[in-house]
């Protein structure tokens, strides 16, 4: 059964995607095939009535968005989501702006806020957790699944608003004053950056139920130098068994070798695929 709505699935639930997308200046290499890619997910959507919101995430140029900050909160860094692709767009819509993101590499010049920069991807999953709940409602969906692709990791924003603070070693909560949830991370220098965001994406969890997806894209090199990063804690961790680490390591890099992918669990996300940028 298939309402204007929602699509009812063989589960019987309805579904939804939420979808936010790295504009940052990395992506340029990879940015026509994932555009590609993109559009083949959102079409599927459309034929089947699930209903979708893409943005992409940046901090360039204007519109950023800065939210009001009491003594206590994380300090965010500077963003803005451009919302470029909806389920809410008329056919006429959706092909005009699909050929603006099909053909937007050939353009030597943009509106300032096209224009790649940095990774706001931190800001972006704090984002989604008003943009989640409020699509959730507006289209009474059981099941949505939130979608965040980049090439590398977001920028560390660990100030607190009202109080003087440094970085330390050591470990920090982050509690959503909406649902209570509480993270703790340790500030660590070999894997801060992922840690960090892991603790956000547990929160989004807690605060919305949703399933939530990553795609990292890498290079083989990428992934040689940073595959430590992508154990679970207890192989991080000072004591961890050395043969074991060692094992899960080659495991992860034949898997990554052979199939061009390789799915991780430890980053916060339901799964995380890690993908091979070529």
């Amino acid at each position: 059964f298939r309402s204007k709505r929602s699509a009812i699935v063989p589960d019987g639930k309805s579904h939804g995607l939420v979808m936010c997308i790295d504009w940052s200046g990395s992506m340029s290499d990879y940015i026509e095939d994932t555009i590609k890619q993109l559009l083949n997910l959102v079409m599927f959507c459309k034929k089947v009535n699930i209903p979708f919101e893409v943005y992409a995430f940046s901090n360039r140029g204007c519109g950023a968005v800065r939210y009001q900050q009491n003594h206590g909160d994380l300090m965010l860094g500077d963003f803005h989501l451009l919302n470029v692709l909806s389920s809410r767009m008329n056919t006429t819509q959706f092909v005009h702006a699909a050929e603006i993101l099909l053909t937007y590499h050939n353009f030597h010049h943009h509106p300032t806020m096209f224009e790649m920069y940095g990774t706001p991807l931190n800001e972006a999953i704090v984002a989604a957790m008003d943009i989640v709940p409020e699509f959730q409602k507006k289209y009474k969906l059981q099941v949505v699944n939130t979608v965040f692709l980049t090439d590398g990791d977001g920028q560390c924003h660990t100030s607190v608003y009202g109080v003087k603070t440094q970085y330390q070693t050591g470990v920090m909560v982050i509690r959503d004053p909406v649902t209570k949830a509480e993270v703790a991370f340790k500030q660590q220098y070999n894997n801060y950056g992922r840690d960090l965001t892991a603790a956000y994406i547990k929160l989004l969890k807690a605060r919305t139920n949703c399933n939530i997806v990553g795609f990292y894209i890498a290079s083989r090199r990428d992934l040689a130098s940073n595959i430590e990063s992508f154990l679970d804690e207890k192989l991080r961790a000072r004591d961890a068994d050395l043969i074991e680490k060692t094992n899960k390591i080659d495991e992860m890099k034949r898997e990554f070798r052979t199939n061009h992918y390789v799915i991780v669990k430890s980053a916060g996300y339901d799964e995380y695929y890690i993908l091979r940028s070529d």
